[in-house]
């Protein structure tokens, strides 16, 4: 994600379940930072549409989804979680 703003997640039109946003505006429109957010596995089972609202003079590089983590359930990243990523482009 680049810019200034915030990036809301929701699943089927419901309410926000995630905000997303840069700590401080990024250096330029092309200066992309990675954020990543932690979803309730209880509110991601089973198929979604995922909605992504940008609120604000945002740019969008890459958006990720991945199952569940097998980090602890401390960090965000255990079993019943689901996490989604927002990546930079790889340089070159």
């Amino acid at each position: 994600m680049a810019g200034e703003g915030v990036l809301e997640v929701s699943l089927d039109g419901g309410p926000v379940l995630a905000n997303l946003a840069p700590s401080t505006p990024t250096a330029g429109a092309y200066a992309y930072t990675t954020l990543g957010a932690a979803i309730a596995a209880i509110a991601a089972a089973g198929v979604h549409d995922v909605r992504l609202r940008l609120r604000g003079p945002l740019r969008l590089a890459h958006v990720g989804f991945s199952g569940r983590g097998s980090g602890s359930a401390d960090d965000g990243t255990g079993p019943g979680t689901e996490r989604q990523r927002c990546r930079a482009p790889s340089a070159g």
